[in-house]
């Protein structure tokens, strides 16, 4: 899983990291990525609202 597709996910309105697991299958597997995942998604959600 690549960040661009991520940040894509969240572009098409996967705004939780629930709705990007569920899209992406990101942080299904073991689970090390969650922290960057929820940074990427924070850190769009925020530039999406300026």
């Amino acid at each position: 899983m690549s960040e661009e597709e991520i940040v894509s996910s969240i572009r098409r309105g996967n705004d939780t990291l629930g709705k990007l697991m569920q899209d992406t299958l990101c942080c299904t597997g073991c689970g090390t990525c969650r922290g960057k995942v929820t940074k990427l998604l924070a850190e769009t959600l925020a530039t999406r609202t300026e």
